[in-house]
């Protein structure tokens, strides 16, 4: 049911939506630009209008949840590709100062652990040393824990 107060405020808004079109239309700099802000007006003023249908019908049509669910979907995408930038930015990033010390890379692998707040709490660095970089392994552990932090996971073997 449809209160006094929800009236009051709908017509309040209506009024302030004729208002302020009005004293934009008076405005308006060039009659060229006549026609778009005529449209932009015209719609506040549609949507100021229906805006008591919609507290109506929001009983029966949740609109809402629905973009709720695909807000929570392209967060976790979001979240999803930026934990694959920032792993590979690092992996680049490591191989590069290895690259640097003339140390050679068959592959490395970086993985950062989020905690529930989507804060970043762990890294794990996986790296295989190409054949000749053998003899490195505890350099190439030293190279990364500065690069990564002493705190990170690293796993060095050779081919």
């Amino acid at each position: 049911m449809i209160k006094l107060d929800e009236i009051n405020s709908w017509t309040m808004a209506v009024c302030i939506c004729c208002v302020i079109a009005c004293l934009a239309e008076m405005l308006i700099p060039d009659p060229k630009y006549e026609k778009t802000v005529r449209f932009v007006l015209g719609s506040l003023m549609l949507c100021a209008m229906i805006e008591p249908l919609r507290s109506i019908t929001a009983d029966s049509v949740q609109i809402s949840d629905s973009f709720d669910i695909e807000y929570e979907a392209d967060t976790e995408q979001m979240r999803k590709t930026e934990k694959q930038y920032i792993e590979k930015k690092l992996a680049d990033t490591v191989k590069d100062k290895l690259t640097e010390k003339n140390i050679e890379l068959n592959s490395i692998s970086v993985n950062v652990g989020y905690d529930e707040e989507n804060v970043p709490v762990s890294v794990s660095c996986r790296a295989v040393l190409a054949e000749k970089d053998s003899r490195n392994i505890g350099t190439v552990r030293k190279e990364i824990a500065e690069i990564l932090g002493d705190e990170s996971i690293i796993t060095v073997s050779a081919e």
